[in-house]
């Protein structure tokens, strides 16, 4: 239901304006904050009950069992929200809440695995590797499906840099530099160079920690000019914008150079934290998804018995329409 609320909110965010168009006969512009206030409080629904559920186990949810399975990872949360609010993230307070929770979530899937390891390694006396493969293995449908939630944890991890994004514009000439985050981007040279039906002005960008002055590397946003094409006054630009990635966070680069010949150039520089893992994320799914529909024995044996019911219900009723 949490997973249908958050579709049906990007949808009604999308549609709506048409809607409010088509009604009223204005155009409402549906913005982030709408999906702040809609979506934000169902993801977080939806991330504490991917920790909560797998914690409670099947008609066995008594008091005892339940402070069991809950202490460990609410202890694990506890310490990761002091270690934040220690670290000055106070606010805002829902990605505190949200950090809590991925906290929250990783802890319960580790637990699991620890303890499916664990029980395979004394009763079966296999190597803990050994043991984790096949916990795995033979139970496709329950860890694939924590691996996709540690997957989605991940997402969240990106969304939580949202309210940490920053951007900076400025005009700049050849050693000029500006300062964003914990960085500083001179502006060493700009530098154009032609090729088949097109100009491409760029620049070298040098990006250096803002406390120790070590230069962590060279960026080279460029835009593209285009030849006009038959029946255009004007060919068409195209910017190029340039990335520094990490796991921490990513640098964009956006180039503007001065058409009027001046050496200066407008430069549009954005932070955004931990963008790194809603890739990550994506690989992490898709490994999680496979490990679920992989076929096992069982099924195997399952879908041979229904292929071979169903070959030999066409054969009796060939038989039948041959003595009728």
């Amino acid at each position: 239901l949490i997973l249908l609320g958050i579709a049906f909110t990007a949808l009604w965010g999308t549609i709506f304006p048409f809607i409010s168009e088509a009604v009223r006969g204005v155009k409402v512009t549906v913005g982030t904050p709408f999906y702040d206030q809609v979506a934000a409080p169902l993801g977080i629904g939806l991330l504490f009950l991917i920790g909560f559920c797998p914690l409670i186990a099947w008609r066995r949810a008594s008091t005892e069992n339940l402070q069991r399975n809950f202490l460990y990872p609410l202890i694990a949360s506890f310490i990761g929200g002091a270690i934040l609010v220690a670290y000055g993230i106070r606010e805002p307070i829902g990605a505190l809440i949200i950090a809590v929770l991925i906290i929250f979530v990783n802890a319960t899937i580790i637990i699991e695995f620890y303890r499916g390891t664990s029980a395979r390694h004394r009763m079966r006396g296999e190597g803990y590797l050994t043991a984790f493969t096949n916990l795995i293995w033979k139970n496709k449908r329950r860890y694939g499906g924590y691996i996709i939630h540690i997957g989605v944890a991940m997402i969240f991890m990106a969304f939580l840099g949202g309210p940490f994004k920053l951007t900076v514009e400025k005009t700049l000439k050849p050693g000029q530099s500006l300062t964003i985050g914990n960085y500083n981007v001179v502006f060493e040279e700009m530098f154009e160079y032609e090729q088949e039906k097109k100009l491409t002005i760029a620049a070298t960008m040098g990006v250096f920690d803002k406390k120790s002055k070590k230069r962590l590397g060279t960026v080279t946003p460029r835009k593209e000019f285009y030849a006009p094409q038959p029946g255009e006054e004007q060919g068409q630009p195209w910017t190029r914008v340039a990335v520094r990635s990490s796991a921490k966070e990513d640098l964009y680069f956006i180039f503007s150079p001065d058409e009027t010949g001046r050496q200066e150039a407008g430069f549009k520089i954005f932070v955004n934290p931990f963008m790194r893992w809603m890739w990550i994320a994506g690989f992490v799914m898709t490994f999680g998804t496979i490990i679920v529909i992989w076929p096992d024995d069982g099924e195997k044996r399952r879908m041979t018995m229904i292929y071979s019911r169903e070959a030999a219900s066409e054969k009796d009723n060939e038989k039948e329409k041959v003595l009728s």
